[in-house]
This record gives structure tokens, C-alpha cells and sequence, in this order.
């Protein structure tokens, strides 16, 4: 997906699955409005932000910005 679909996945507060390099993430909110990058391997790792898409613009995933290879992400849902 390019940077505009998921930017309007973000301002519906929609939480998403996808894969990246045969890797599984998650991007999810709690109770508390805290939004969070999860690779499922490695929860303990997750990083957590105040909005969904300050998660697109200020994470990483293997040493690259989020919403520079969004557009190489495989998504497997939207909840």
C-alpha cells in the first residue's frame, strides 16, 4: 500500500496485520490510545507511540522508516 492508504488506514484507527520479509507485524492500540509496531516474533521489542500515525512516521522496522518501505509491506489484514 502507498503512504496515503495508509494514512487513511490511520485516521479510521484501524489496526493492521502484514508481513515484511517473511516476518509477521502488528500495528494495534490499547485501552489507552497507545499505538504499537509489534513483529510477532519478538513482542518484548514493540515500539509504542501516541497516535497511528506518528507510528508511520517515527518507526522502524529492520533499520528502515516505516513510511519508507510501507509500500513494500504485504497486508494480511485490517481489523
Amino acid at each position: 500500500m502507498v503512504l496515503n492508504d495508509w494514512l487513511s488506514i490511520a485516521e479510521q484507527n484501524r489496526e493492521v496485520d502484514f508481513c515484511y520479509k517473511n516476518c509477521k507485524y502488528s500495528i494495534s492500540v490499547n485501552n489507552y490510545g497507545r499505538w504499537f509496531l509489534t513483529k510477532y516474533s519478538e513482542p518484548e521489542k514493540a515500539q509504542e507511540y501516541n497516535s497511528f500515525k506518528d507510528l508511520i512516521f517515527n518507526s522502524y522496522i529492520e533499520k528502515k522508516q516505516f513510511f519508507q518501505i510501507c509500500e513494500l509491506l504485504d497486508v494480511i489484514a485490517i481489523y
